[in-house]
């Protein structure tokens, strides 16, 4: 029954969205398609125990190991309302100490809320950069593969490079 439920919700959430104006179609699809992934992933997930092994992982960091991780994860939180940006504190300059107290005031409400907050079109380029990219290797693979192979560079770029979940 619950897979019924996530089935159609899952359906019916690019057509609201569509609905809304939200941008075009693809866009919705792609973007909500990648937003009901994370929920999937943090409802899920032990956050405490991610939020600690990134935490730590900062910590342990230099300044310019965490400038040039940063500059990575700059070019996706760049899409970020302004308000969220805002509060966050998310600037091209950010400190390693100011991305330490972003993860440890995350919750899941507040982690759904920021997934909400990405705008579809940028989920959406992202997405198409990504495949852009494997072009020549992705030939062949259906388009669900590709998904996952994108889902799997998110949880990298998220710190949990090589974690087996079945939940996934």
């Amino acid at each position: 029954m619950k897979k019924i439920i996530f089935a159609i919700v899952f359906i019916l959430s690019p057509v609201v969205c569509f609905a809304q104006g939200n941008g075009s179609w693809d866009e919705v699809v792609i973007g909500t398609s990648f937003k009901t992934l994370a929920k999937a992933f943090v409802a899920t997930a032990d956050i405490q125990k991610i939020k600690k092994a990134n935490i730590e992982k900062l910590e342990g960091m230099d300044e310019a190991k965490f400038r040039q991780r940063y500059v990575e994860a700059y070019a996706i939180v760049k899409d970020l309302p302004g308000d969220i940006k805002k509060e966050y504190g998310v600037t091209e300059t950010m400190s390693r100490h100011q991305a330490i107290e972003n993860m440890q005031v995350l919750d899941k409400p507040r982690m759904y809320a920021l997934i909400d907050s990405m705008p579809n079109e940028a989920i959406a380029r992202q997405f198409r950069q990504y495949l852009s990219q494997r072009q020549g290797s992705d030939e062949g693979r259906d388009l669900v593969t590709q998904v996952r192979s994108f889902w799997a560079k998110i949880k990298a770029k998220a710190g949990l490079r090589g974690r087996k979940d079945a939940r996934d």
